[in-house]
């Protein structure tokens, strides 16, 4: 499942949530516009089409916010597919797909480490568990490419220099990450070590401005719609 098939999803979600509360909004004001005595068509139009244009809104927050991730902060959009972020200078730390296996790539985009099942970062060095994990939903490109591979594998990756030092058995490994100052317990699974360094106060950022403007205007309309609920209509020369 691709990246454009996620958002395309999610704006059809989007636009059936719009329209089934559009549609609920206007039915709401035309009637107690009736109750009135007034038409209140275009109080009814303008509810339906806030819906949309919340969505609108929201769908121009996450276009900003997914070029302040990809430009900034080196990580996904947050959407769900593909999930990304920063282990330091220029590496990254990548899933595609699921979430128990990744990869480490280079700052020009290539896979440097493939079928990283645990990871852990601290300072320069990326102490790396190369595995399939049990149960997994693999691909089988994936399974028959881990087939030609000795796993599970050891390595430390100097994110300074590029080197890999690999290691032959889990002890020794542990040695070598100790000295690094990565404990076992810092080498954690794919989604773990993901979790603990995507989500910061700054994502919500453009959701918090996106409501903001929404609740503003949302508010606004609501004030305009009951003031053209008395004697003197404001929303329509039409009395409604």
């Amino acid at each position: 499942m691709g990246i454009g098939f996620v958002l395309f999803m999610y704006t059809v979600i989007g636009l059936i949530a719009a329209t089934i509360s559009g549609a609920a909004a206007g039915a709401f004001c035309l009637f107690l516009a009736r109750r009135k005595g007034k038409r209140g068509l275009r109080a009814g139009l303008i509810a339906f089409a806030f819906p949309f244009a919340s969505l609108a809104i929201f769908g121009l927050a996450f276009l900003g916010y997914a070029e302040f991730c990809g430009t900034v902060r080196d990580v996904d959009p947050g959407i769900g597919d593909w999930w990304q972020v920063p282990i330091g200078h220029g590496y990254t730390f990548v899933m595609i797909d699921v979430t128990e296996i990744g990869s480490v790539q280079g700052a020009d985009g290539a896979e440097v480490v493939r079928f990283v099942s645990q990871i852990g970062v601290k300072g320069d060095r990326a102490a790396i568990v190369q595995d399939i994990p049990a149960g997994m939903p693999a691909h089988d490109s994936m399974v028959e490419e881990a087939m030609g591979l000795k796993l599970p594998s050891y390595s430390i990756l100097d994110l300074r220099t590029g080197k890999v030092n690999s290691f032959d058995d889990i002890r020794s490994f542990q040695v070598a990450a100790g000295a690094d100052g990565i404990t076992p317990s810092d080498i954690v699974s794919p989604d773990a070590f993901y979790m603990k360094r995507r989500w910061s106060f700054l994502d919500l950022l453009f959701p918090l401005l996106a409501g903001a403007v929404v609740t503003i205007s949302a508010i606004f309309l609501i004030k305009r719609f009951r003031e053209s609920l008395r004697d003197t209509p404001v929303l329509g020369k039409d009395k409604g």
